[in-house]
């Protein structure tokens, strides 16, 4: 996640591009809702680890509705989104679907190591 990344749209009949995010939320791999009105991504807005965002949409207007709201809490550093290249967003009128990585590991603590 270097660099900045901006959502915007443009009119399917063409048209003047409009920056729905600012450079100061880093967003990637927007996907629709079914009904048109939300856009999700992935951010790490919350300043720590990538969530899912929504963004509320008015097609009238092609503007975004409000601010962009956290969907998931992805807190911890065991369990998190994968942001491969060949990873995406799943959205549908029910479900979201996204790739998760869970780390796990063990600790060994050897006494008596000889040198």
């Amino acid at each position: 996640m270097v660099g900045t990344s901006v959502l915007g749209v443009v009119p399917a009949n063409g048209g003047k591009w409009a920056a729905l995010t600012d450079a100061s939320l880093w967003a990637d791999k927007p996907r629709w809702a079914p009904d048109g009105r939300t856009i999700y991504f992935l951010s790490n807005g919350n300043g720590g680890f990538l969530d899912v965002w929504g963004l509320r949409f008015d097609p009238s207007t092609g503007r975004a509705v409000g601010d962009p709201f956290r969907v998931t809490h992805t807190d911890s550093p065991g369990r998190t989104i994968d942001v491969s290249a060949s990873s995406e967003l799943g959205v549908s009128a029910t479900r979201l679907v996204l790739p998760m990585i869970e780390a796990t590991g063990s600790i060994w603590v050897l006494d008596k190591v000889l040198r």
